[in-house]
């Protein structure tokens, strides 16, 4: 019997050696980085394009304002667009790869020899023998014949099967730390203002020392802020007694004036320097609260702005109070001087 054909086996092993897995499997994992890319790319995206407003060198983070009312007045709420938003950002955070070749080869041999030979003989013979009386007679016929068959067939056959699945499965991620940090700081700056411009005035109570002591100097800042809790950058605000001034001690402004006019810095804060120094008059004077009135006024006149209209910064007129107290102190009669004798 010949030897059956390997040569199917061969394609076979063949054909599963020249499977390229690197294709297979590098390429579902290069789209998954690909789309994990894309994925921050519209993260990116969605900040800019949504989230913020401005020149690329002078991006500023989006506001949306809330108006309601609070203790039956009327209150601003300013919030960060990107704070009240779902940040889009998604992860691929698994990749599940299945791969299974299924390569069948067979091969099978059938030998069937026929040979068909044929052969023929045939004799006969009479031979008669006897002895004395007796006698015999013998026929004898022989014939051969033979007959000889073969057949040979082959056959062989293989298939090769592919089957991959591909599982991909993404979620939203948690923000990463930079990107958390920045909006924790925009809900940091999340806080209920008036809904008009005002003045915040540091400290907004003043506590003099005892002005027999001698002069004494006091810093107080103001900061104006417009309508939409912005600060306002070179605005004049008006410092000045609220009602009768005091008597003793002597209370002035700036260089020895008694109103002064300060405009704000780029951080709309505007410092102002009181100064309390004794008077001559003798006596006790109780503890004195002393109202001090900041207001916005026209930089370029002076004088106040009007309370219906805006001003050329785009702030509308106001004022703030604090409150100065000195505490009692009394001051003492000069000695009467005594005449000299003769």
């Amino acid at each position: 019997m010949p030897a059956i054909d390997t040569t199917p086996s061969k394609v076979a092993t063949a054909a599963l050696q020249g499977i390229p897995f690197s294709a297979l499997i590098g390429g579902p994992l290069g789209a998954a980085v690909d789309a994990q890319a894309q994925s921050a790319k519209t993260t990116i995206d969605f900040i800019q394009n949504v989230g913020m407003t401005g020149s690329a060198d002078n991006r500023k983070a989006i506001q949306v304002e809330f108006v309601y009312y609070a203790d039956g007045r009327e209150a601003k709420l300013i919030v960060p667009l990107l704070t009240i938003l779902p940040i889009p950002y998604l992860s691929v955070d698994s990749v599940d790869i299945n791969f299974k070749a299924s390569i069948n080869a067979s091969s099978s041999t059938y030998q069937e020899n026929t040979t068909e030979e044929e052969t023929k003989a045939a004799g006969s013979a009479d031979v008669t023998f006897g002895w004395g009386p007796v006698s015999a007679t013998a026929h004898f016929e022989a014939s051969y014949s033979s007959k000889k068959d073969s057949k040979a067939t082959q056959e062989s056959k293989y298939s090769v099967e592919y089957t991959m699945d591909v599982h991909i499965h993404a979620g939203q991620e948690d923000m990463p730390a930079g990107l958390a940090k920045v909006l924790n700081i925009l809900g940091d700056s999340i806080t209920p203002t008036p809904n008009k411009a005002n003045i915040q005035v540091v400290p907004s109570t003043l506590v003099a020392n005892d002005p027999t002591s001698g002069p004494q100097t006091l810093l107080v800042t103001a900061i104006l802020f417009d309508e939409k809790a912005m600060r306002v950058e070179g605005k004049g605000i008006k410092v000045s007694i609220e009602g009768d001034k005091p008597d003793n001690p002597k209370i002035t402004f700036g260089k020895d004036k008694e109103t002064e006019t300060v405009l704000t810095d780029e951080d709309g804060s505007a410092e102002f320097t009181l100064t309390i120094a004794q008077a001559a008059t003798a006596g006790t004077q109780p503890v004195q609260r002393v109202k001090l009135k900041f207001e916005s006024v026209d930089e370029s006149t002076g004088s106040e702005s009007p309370s219906t209209g805006s001003n050329n910064t785009g702030t509308k007129s106001t004022f703030k109070k604090a409150t100065l107290i000195i505490p009692e102190f009394t001051v003492a009669a000069p000695a009467a001087s005594t005449p000299s004798s003769p």
